[in-house]
């Protein structure tokens, strides 16, 4: 992936700390949370390192899987805004 800046999609994600911070504890939830970000927000917060996608193959045919879960950036970023 291409490191161009994004034209599209919410910008404020990472200048509100109360959507960063909802949005990081829904992937440290898993997959069973309803309240994923979006693919888009995903991949810009993997773009900045606070998270990791991790391909798994689900069964037989098709393409496999890929579930995202926090990296260590992204969880120092969460338990900072939760000690304030």
């Amino acid at each position: 992936m291409t490191k161009t800046p994004a034209k599209r999609g919410p910008k404020e994600i990472f200048e509100k700390s109360a959507k960063l911070r909802k949005a990081l504890a829904a992937v440290n939830k898993g997959a069973e949370s309803e309240s994923m970000p979006s693919r888009f927000l995903l991949k810009r917060m993997e773009d900045r390192g606070m998270i990791e996608f991790e391909v798994v193959q689900t069964g037989g045919r098709g393409r496999p899987a890929h579930y995202p879960h926090l990296t260590a950036i992204g969880a120092g970023i969460l338990l900072l805004e939760v000690a304030e």
